[in-house]
């Protein structure tokens, strides 16, 4: 892991946040607050936080893992991968044999 710092103007709104040590090339997770792609996290609650969101973020304020993960989903859905089909495939009947 890369290197840990303290954010904030006051010692009551603020979060620790450590760079998980990656290079920039490499692709950044979503803050989960802003959404903004960041390098730091938030390790207690395992989640990607931007060090202008940890100025401001308490603990309490911050999302569970689950819940961060849940809030990419709603805003990038997979398109990908068509459920509805794979579904409809997996239930049908095969085609009778004459």
């Amino acid at each position: 892991m890369g290197g840990r710092g303290r954010f904030g103007q006051d010692g009551l709104s603020m979060v620790d946040v450590t760079h998980d040590g990656t290079p920039k090339w490499w692709p950044a997770e979503n803050c989960c607050v802003c959404r903004t792609p960041t390098r730091f996290w938030f390790t207690p609650r395992d989640v990607a936080l931007c060090p202008p969101c940890a100025e401001t973020a308490t603990e309490s304020s911050l999302p569970t893992k689950t819940e961060w993960f849940a809030a990419e989903r709603a805003h990038a859905p997979r398109t990908f991968v068509n459920y509805d089909l794979i579904n409809e495939l997996a239930t049908a009947r095969p085609p009778a044999m004459s």
